[in-house]
Protein backbone atom coordinates (compact mmCIF):
# COMPACT_ATOMS: atom_id res chain seq x y z
CA UNK A 1 0.00 0.00 0.00
CA UNK A 2 1.45 3.15 -1.04
CA UNK A 3 1.86 6.36 1.26
CA UNK A 4 -0.74 8.33 -0.79
CA UNK A 5 -3.61 5.38 -0.85
CA UNK A 6 -2.78 4.93 3.45
CA UNK A 7 -3.57 8.88 3.60
CA UNK A 8 -6.75 8.59 1.84
CA UNK A 9 -7.95 5.96 3.70
CA UNK A 10 -6.97 7.41 6.56
CA UNK A 11 -8.74 10.60 5.77
CA UNK A 12 -11.92 8.53 5.13
CA UNK A 13 -11.62 6.93 8.50
CA UNK A 14 -11.12 10.19 10.21
CA UNK A 15 -14.53 11.63 8.17
CA UNK A 16 -16.67 8.47 8.52
CA UNK A 17 -15.76 6.75 11.75
CA UNK A 18 -15.25 2.95 12.38
CA UNK A 19 -17.83 0.64 12.97
CA UNK A 20 -17.08 -2.61 15.03
CA UNK A 21 -19.89 -5.75 14.53
CA UNK A 22 -20.19 -8.27 17.93
CA UNK A 23 -22.25 -10.38 19.56
CA UNK A 24 -23.63 -9.09 22.31
CA UNK A 25 -22.78 -11.56 25.04
CA UNK A 26 -21.44 -11.61 28.44
CA UNK A 27 -18.02 -10.82 27.68
CA UNK A 28 -19.19 -7.67 25.43
CA UNK A 29 -21.51 -6.48 28.48
CA UNK A 30 -18.30 -6.72 30.73
CA UNK A 31 -15.87 -4.89 28.27
CA UNK A 32 -18.23 -2.21 28.00
CA UNK A 33 -18.64 -1.64 31.57
CA UNK A 34 -15.32 -1.44 32.06
CA UNK A 35 -14.90 0.90 29.37
CA UNK A 36 -12.54 -1.95 26.97
CA UNK A 37 -12.44 -3.17 23.82
CA UNK A 38 -12.12 -6.72 22.81
CA UNK A 39 -8.56 -7.89 21.14
CA UNK A 40 -8.05 -11.51 19.87
CA UNK A 41 -5.77 -14.18 19.18
CA UNK A 42 -5.40 -14.53 14.80
CA UNK A 43 -6.57 -18.61 15.29
CA UNK A 44 -10.12 -17.49 15.65
CA UNK A 45 -10.92 -15.62 12.53
CA UNK A 46 -13.52 -16.61 10.14
CA UNK A 47 -11.45 -16.54 7.32
CA UNK A 48 -8.12 -19.91 7.08
CA UNK A 49 -5.90 -17.47 4.87
CA UNK A 50 -6.40 -14.47 7.26
CA UNK A 51 -3.07 -13.63 9.26
CA UNK A 52 -2.49 -17.15 8.06
CA UNK A 53 -0.86 -16.97 4.38
CA UNK A 54 1.56 -19.89 4.12
CA UNK A 55 5.28 -19.15 5.07
CA UNK A 56 7.71 -19.38 2.20
CA UNK A 57 10.59 -21.32 3.27
CA UNK A 58 12.90 -21.96 0.33
CA UNK A 59 16.02 -20.16 2.26
CA UNK A 60 19.24 -21.36 2.22
CA UNK A 61 21.04 -23.01 5.18
CA UNK A 62 23.41 -19.97 5.23
CA UNK A 63 20.09 -17.63 5.62
CA UNK A 64 18.45 -19.64 8.19
CA UNK A 65 22.32 -19.88 10.56
CA UNK A 66 21.92 -16.17 10.43
CA UNK A 67 18.38 -15.44 10.71
CA UNK A 68 18.99 -18.15 13.90
CA UNK A 69 21.47 -15.68 14.93
CA UNK A 70 20.14 -12.60 14.40
CA UNK A 71 17.16 -13.83 16.86
CA UNK A 72 19.66 -15.29 19.09
CA UNK A 73 21.55 -11.94 19.26
CA UNK A 74 18.36 -9.17 19.43
CA UNK A 75 16.68 -11.54 22.44
CA UNK A 76 19.81 -12.22 24.24
CA UNK A 77 19.55 -15.76 24.46
CA UNK A 78 23.20 -16.98 24.76
CA UNK A 79 23.11 -19.80 22.12
CA UNK A 80 26.54 -21.23 20.94
CA UNK A 81 27.31 -20.61 17.69
CA UNK A 82 27.50 -24.50 17.03
CA UNK A 83 23.93 -24.81 18.42
CA UNK A 84 23.21 -21.96 16.64
CA UNK A 85 24.86 -23.87 13.12
CA UNK A 86 22.79 -27.49 14.38
CA UNK A 87 19.25 -26.21 15.13
CA UNK A 88 19.86 -24.21 11.55
CA UNK A 89 20.72 -27.99 9.86
CA UNK A 90 17.40 -29.50 11.69
CA UNK A 91 15.18 -26.63 10.36
CA UNK A 92 16.57 -26.96 6.55
CA UNK A 93 15.91 -30.45 6.71
CA UNK A 94 12.62 -30.41 8.41
CA UNK A 95 11.20 -27.37 7.31
CA UNK A 96 7.70 -28.43 7.90
CA UNK A 97 8.45 -27.32 11.65
CA UNK A 98 10.25 -24.29 10.77
CA UNK A 99 7.51 -23.05 9.36
CA UNK A 100 5.63 -23.58 12.42
CA UNK A 101 7.90 -22.18 14.34
CA UNK A 102 8.10 -18.82 12.41
CA UNK A 103 4.54 -18.50 12.46
CA UNK A 104 4.34 -18.84 16.46
CA UNK A 105 6.94 -16.15 16.31
CA UNK A 106 4.74 -13.84 14.03
CA UNK A 107 1.04 -14.10 16.26
CA UNK A 108 2.43 -15.09 19.79
CA UNK A 109 2.72 -11.98 20.74
CA UNK A 110 0.12 -10.11 19.04
CA UNK A 111 -4.13 -9.82 19.28
CA UNK A 112 -6.56 -7.91 16.98
CA UNK A 113 -9.55 -5.88 16.91
CA UNK A 114 -11.66 -5.56 13.94
CA UNK A 115 -13.52 -2.63 12.68
CA UNK A 116 -14.93 -1.74 8.86
CA UNK A 117 -14.75 2.17 8.03
CA UNK A 118 -18.25 3.73 8.03
CA UNK A 119 -20.96 3.42 5.15
CA UNK A 120 -24.78 3.80 4.99
CA UNK A 121 -24.52 0.66 3.01
CA UNK A 122 -22.69 -1.24 5.74
CA UNK A 123 -25.65 -0.45 8.61
CA UNK A 124 -28.60 0.09 6.65
CA UNK A 125 -28.42 -1.89 3.27
CA UNK A 126 -26.24 -4.95 4.11
CA UNK A 127 -27.80 -7.33 6.17
CA UNK A 128 -24.74 -10.07 5.89
CA UNK A 129 -22.84 -7.78 7.98
CA UNK A 130 -25.55 -8.40 10.77
CA UNK A 131 -25.87 -12.19 9.72
CA UNK A 132 -22.10 -13.25 9.81
CA UNK A 133 -20.49 -10.45 12.12
CA UNK A 134 -23.22 -9.61 14.72
CA UNK A 135 -25.04 -12.68 15.79
CA UNK A 136 -27.48 -13.38 13.18
CA UNK A 137 -29.11 -9.45 13.93
CA UNK A 138 -29.06 -10.27 17.79
CA UNK A 139 -26.25 -8.38 18.25
CA UNK A 140 -24.91 -4.98 18.09
CA UNK A 141 -22.72 -2.32 16.26
CA UNK A 142 -20.55 0.08 17.57
CA UNK A 143 -19.90 3.21 15.80
CA UNK A 144 -16.46 5.43 17.03
CA UNK A 145 -15.27 8.67 16.01
CA UNK A 146 -12.37 8.01 13.20
CA UNK A 147 -10.01 9.76 15.62
CA UNK A 148 -9.72 6.26 17.09
CA UNK A 149 -6.90 5.78 14.50
CA UNK A 150 -4.84 8.04 16.69
CA UNK A 151 -3.68 5.29 18.89
CA UNK A 152 -1.55 7.55 21.44
CA UNK A 153 -4.84 9.17 22.59
CA UNK A 154 -7.36 6.40 22.02
CA UNK A 155 -6.16 3.83 23.88
CA UNK A 156 -4.70 3.74 27.84
CA UNK A 157 -1.85 1.45 27.56
CA UNK A 158 0.25 -0.36 29.67
CA UNK A 159 4.44 -0.46 29.96
CA UNK A 160 5.34 -3.08 27.62
CA UNK A 161 1.90 -2.72 25.09
CA UNK A 162 1.77 -1.49 21.78
CA UNK A 163 -1.13 -0.57 19.16
CA UNK A 164 -1.21 0.46 15.83
CA UNK A 165 -3.83 0.31 13.47
CA UNK A 166 -3.65 -1.14 9.66
CA UNK A 167 -5.62 -0.81 6.86
CA UNK A 168 -6.63 -4.32 4.84
CA UNK A 169 -5.45 -4.96 1.65
CA UNK A 170 -7.37 -6.48 -0.80
CA UNK A 171 -5.49 -9.43 -3.22
CA UNK A 172 -6.93 -11.26 -6.07
CA UNK A 173 -3.48 -13.77 -5.44
CA UNK A 174 -1.08 -14.27 -2.11
CA UNK A 175 1.69 -12.30 -2.91
CA UNK A 176 5.49 -13.15 -2.76
CA UNK A 177 6.49 -12.98 0.47
CA UNK A 178 10.09 -14.34 2.41
CA UNK A 179 10.40 -14.10 6.17
CA UNK A 180 13.38 -14.65 6.88
CA UNK A 181 14.72 -12.44 3.82
CA UNK A 182 12.42 -9.68 5.20
CA UNK A 183 14.26 -10.57 8.93
CA UNK A 184 17.51 -10.24 7.05
CA UNK A 185 16.97 -6.95 5.47
CA UNK A 186 17.09 -8.58 1.76
CA UNK A 187 12.97 -8.13 1.41
CA UNK A 188 11.90 -4.96 2.46
CA UNK A 189 8.35 -5.03 2.21
CA UNK A 190 6.46 -4.94 6.02
CA UNK A 191 5.88 -8.49 7.42
CA UNK A 192 3.07 -6.83 9.28
CA UNK A 193 0.85 -5.65 6.07
CA UNK A 194 1.77 -8.91 4.59
CA UNK A 195 1.07 -11.11 7.43
CA UNK A 196 -1.56 -9.04 9.06
CA UNK A 197 -3.04 -6.82 6.19
CA UNK A 198 -4.06 -8.75 3.42
CA UNK A 199 -6.76 -10.95 2.71
CA UNK A 200 -8.80 -11.87 -0.40
CA UNK A 201 -10.53 -9.94 -3.14
CA UNK A 202 -13.96 -11.63 -1.73
CA UNK A 203 -13.51 -9.49 1.40
CA UNK A 204 -13.26 -5.94 0.04
CA UNK A 205 -16.90 -4.91 0.42
CA UNK A 206 -15.56 -4.95 4.25
CA UNK A 207 -13.38 -1.83 4.29
CA UNK A 208 -11.24 -3.58 6.57
CA UNK A 209 -9.50 -1.77 9.46
CA UNK A 210 -7.47 -3.71 12.35
CA UNK A 211 -6.06 -2.72 15.21
CA UNK A 212 -2.98 -4.75 16.39
CA UNK A 213 -1.98 -5.41 19.95
CA UNK A 214 1.59 -6.48 20.58
CA UNK A 215 2.94 -6.97 24.07
CA UNK A 216 6.48 -9.08 24.63
CA UNK A 217 6.03 -8.86 28.08
CA UNK A 218 3.34 -10.89 28.94
CA UNK A 219 1.58 -14.51 28.16
CA UNK A 220 -1.25 -13.48 26.08
CA UNK A 221 -4.53 -14.96 26.78
CA UNK A 222 -6.80 -15.54 23.29
CA UNK A 223 -9.24 -13.14 24.11
CA UNK A 224 -7.63 -9.61 26.21
CA UNK A 225 -9.72 -6.04 26.75
CA UNK A 226 -8.03 -3.05 26.91
CA UNK A 227 -9.15 0.34 27.73
CA UNK A 228 -10.17 2.97 25.36
CA UNK A 229 -11.24 6.70 25.56
CA UNK A 230 -15.05 6.58 25.96
CA UNK A 231 -15.80 9.71 24.19
CA UNK A 232 -14.72 8.06 21.02
CA UNK A 233 -18.06 5.61 21.25
CA UNK A 234 -20.57 7.74 19.43
CA UNK A 235 -23.49 5.28 18.56
CA UNK A 236 -24.73 1.66 19.41
CA UNK A 237 -27.16 -0.27 16.88
CA UNK A 238 -29.10 -2.76 17.91
CA UNK A 239 -29.19 -5.94 15.63
CA UNK A 240 -33.26 -5.96 14.37
CA UNK A 241 -33.65 -9.39 16.08
CA UNK A 242 -32.19 -7.66 19.60
CA UNK A 243 -33.50 -8.89 22.68
CA UNK A 244 -36.42 -6.56 24.25
CA UNK A 245 -35.22 -7.79 28.15
CA UNK A 246 -31.54 -6.88 26.31
CA UNK A 247 -32.35 -3.32 25.69
CA UNK A 248 -32.44 -1.77 29.25
CA UNK A 249 -29.52 -3.42 30.18
CA UNK A 250 -27.79 -1.89 27.65
CA UNK A 251 -29.56 1.24 28.72
CA UNK A 252 -28.29 0.34 31.97
CA UNK A 253 -24.20 0.60 30.86
CA UNK A 254 -24.58 3.55 28.87
CA UNK A 255 -26.13 5.43 31.57
CA UNK A 256 -22.85 5.64 32.72
CA UNK A 257 -21.51 8.99 33.70
CA UNK A 258 -18.78 7.99 30.33
CA UNK A 259 -21.40 7.30 28.07
CA UNK A 260 -24.10 9.88 28.44
CA UNK A 261 -23.16 11.15 24.97
CA UNK A 262 -23.44 7.39 23.22
CA UNK A 263 -26.76 7.41 21.24
CA UNK A 264 -28.97 4.12 21.12
CA UNK A 265 -30.99 3.31 17.39
CA UNK A 266 -32.22 -0.28 16.63
CA UNK A 267 -32.32 -1.56 13.13
CA UNK A 268 -35.92 -2.87 11.98
CA UNK A 269 -36.87 -5.04 8.81
CA UNK A 270 -38.64 -2.50 5.99
CA UNK A 271 -41.70 -3.59 5.15
CA UNK A 272 -41.43 -2.84 1.32
CA UNK A 273 -37.68 -3.59 0.61
CA UNK A 274 -34.86 -6.05 1.52
CA UNK A 275 -33.51 -3.36 4.01
CA UNK A 276 -32.64 -2.32 7.03
CA UNK A 277 -34.43 0.83 8.77
CA UNK A 278 -32.78 2.71 11.39
CA UNK A 279 -35.38 3.25 14.73
CA UNK A 280 -33.68 5.86 17.06
CA UNK A 281 -34.10 4.88 20.50
CA UNK A 282 -32.49 7.64 22.63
Amino acid sequence: MTDKELGFIERKIIDNGLLQFRKYDSYVRESLQNKKIIFGAAKNFNDPWDCNLPIEISNSEKEIFEFLKQANDEGNYRKSLSDLKNLSSYYYINRDELARELRDEINRNRRFTCFNIYSEKQVFGNSLFWANYADKHFGICMKFKGEIIETMNSFYCEEGEFISPLPVEYSKEIPEFNYIKNRLGFNKKSSIQHFFGIKSMEWIDECEVRFIYENYTDQLEDYLQVRFDTSLLEKIYLGCNFQEFDIKQIKKILSLEEYQHVKISRMVKSPKSFRLIEQIIQ
